[in-house]
């Protein structure tokens, strides 16, 4: 996908990855709110099946993820989708960035 950011990991490394949604929380076009939530946080991966998703969690308005494994010289692209309130109105809003895996090191 073209213009997202590109991280690299070898399939053995076991590394927590994070979304910073504190700007957006606070400037939600959506809503027109500056005072919106976390409420539910869901990661996906794609293709499916090789590179998985541990363990994920969110706090004070930053989400985040455990990765394991990976094909080597494979690219995925992980995305991360939140549910946020401003106690009115729930508004659904993705991000998305790239996993390169490299060889062994």
């Amino acid at each position: 996908m073209f213009g997202l950011q590109t991280f690299e990991k070898a399939a053995k490394d076991v590394l927590d990855y994070y979304v910073d949604w504190r700007t957006w929380l606070l400037n939600d076009p959506a809503t027109g709110s500056d005072d919106d939530t976390i409420l539910d946080s869901r990661w996906s991966v794609s293709p499916t099946g090789v590179l998985l998703t541990r363990s994920s969690s969110f706090s004070s308005g930053i989400t985040s993820v455990l990765l394991i494994g990976g094909q080597e010289n494979a690219l995925y692209i992980v995305t991360n989708t939140i549910d946020a309130s401003n106690g009115v109105r729930t508004i659904e809003e993705s991000r998305s960035f790239q996993i390169f895996i490299t060889k062994q090191r």
